[in-house]
């Protein structure tokens, strides 16, 4: 009967860890939804013209702000599998392999 107690008590503390990464998700796609509809506006001012500088630092915040809220849904799903990252200077692409998705260039500096 004991041993019925703990498992039942591990199954609710993964199912509350799970519930949790879900709402946090939700939230990132939330911001997500956020940033396409931002980056609508600033194509419609755009239209037909030749971009600014400021328009481009504009839209290339944009795609920062939308990577970085992909990365950290990838962040939570592998924090919620117990999967630790540790922080070298390829951790980006190590995490995409993660969910098998193949990165096989290096950015130069």
């Amino acid at each position: 009967m004991i041993g019925l107690s703990i498992t039942l008590r591990k199954q609710v503390n993964i199912f509350k860890s799970v519930e949790k990464m879900i709402e946090e998700v939700k939230t990132e796609f939330f911001y997500l939804e956020r940033t396409k509809n931002e980056v609508n506006e600033l194509l419609k001012l755009m239209l037909n013209k030749n971009p600014t500088n400021l328009i481009i630092a504009a839209a290339s915040q944009y795609v920062s702000q939308f990577y970085n809220g992909i990365e950290n849904i990838l962040k939570r799903i592998l924090k919620n599998s117990k999967i630790t990252l540790q922080k070298f200077e390829n951790w980006h692409t190590v995490s995409l392999n993660a969910f098998g998705l193949k990165i096989n260039f290096k950015i130069t500096r």
